[in-house]
């Protein structure tokens, strides 16, 4: 989706939530928040933050932290890894350490891919691009 139905998408769900929980009021939203909401969406877009740890960038953000989302994502350690190298490194591990799902994937058995996926974010804290780690298990797979 485009950025503009991604920010409305927002203001329907997670803001809206946020507004409710801690009464804070779209008037202040609007007017202070509008542009750090669409650098969120940016970062989220860029896949920098997966859309958990931007849940966690726009409760700070609006319970008043001064920062930008890109520094609110660093402090609270929320970036997303798409390095590579580095998730290449956790893919190899993965793979040797659930040789049982690995041969279910090497069979057509995609089901357990997902298995794997999840076990490279374990591995990662949750920091992994989930896109990334499933293209990467497929490759070192050959599915």
């Amino acid at each position: 989706p485009s950025t503009s139905r991604r920010i409305a998408n927002w203001l329907a769900s997670e803001v809206q939530a946020l507004v409710a929980d801690e009464k804070l009021s779209w008037e202040v939203i609007t007017n202070s928040y509008a542009e750090p909401l669409v650098e969120l969406v940016k970062l989220v877009d860029e896949d920098q933050v997966s859309s958990t740890g931007a849940k966690v960038v726009l409760a700070a953000l609006l319970l008043h932290e001064e920062k930008n989302p890109l520094t609110i994502a660093k402090e609270h350690d929320v970036l997303q890894v798409s390095d590579e190298g580095e998730i290449e490194k956790i893919v190899e591990q993965v793979i040797h350490d659930n040789p049982q799902a690995a041969d279910d994937v090497r069979n057509g058995e995609m089901k357990a891919i997902g298995y794997l996926v999840g076990q490279v974010m374990k591995e990662s804290r949750g920091k992994a691009n989930p896109g990334l780690a499933q293209k990467l298990l497929k490759k070192h797979l050959s599915v």
